[in-house]
């Protein structure tokens, strides 16, 4: 009887869109949409985001948020994110240089998001990189 309950696929991590840096302030923050479909006709809620942000292999922030957050059933969802970036790991210099050199970057976002169903949670991976380049 439980078994009916669960949800029959899992949600699914499609892409990353609009990743983009916002080096405006001396705190910049990464930004990025995170696309995923819910192949299930039963909606269901987002619980947390559990990320690490990699810039070139070196961890540059995380995202650790708790949600309750519904997804309609058959459809795809975008999860927006903001990281405030850490300099010091990533060495202030260096970066504060590249920032305005034009460099390009590439961004590994690798976590996952727990999901709940029919009160059945579970976890879907996410394990992206895309290269970016700072104007």
């Amino acid at each position: 009887m439980l078994a009916a309950c669960a949800p029959k696929e899992q949600v699914v991590f499609r892409k990353v869109l609009n990743i983009r840096l916002d080096a405006v302030s001396n705190s910049p923050m990464l930004k990025a949409d995170m696309v995923f479909y819910n192949p299930n006709k039963a909606s269901a809620k987002l619980k947390k985001i559990d990320m690490n942000i990699l810039l070139n292999d070196k961890t540059a922030g995380t995202v650790d948020q708790v949600l309750n957050q519904k997804i309609n059933g058959e459809s795809e969802f975008m999860l927006p994110i903001e990281v405030k970036l850490n300099l010091k790991e990533l060495g202030l210099f260096d970066t504060i240089i590249n920032i305005f050199g034009g460099k390009k970057y590439e961004v590994r976002l690798l976590g996952k998001i727990r999901v709940s169903i029919h009160g059945f949670a579970f976890s879907v991976p996410v394990d992206q990189k895309e290269q970016i380049k700072i104007r």
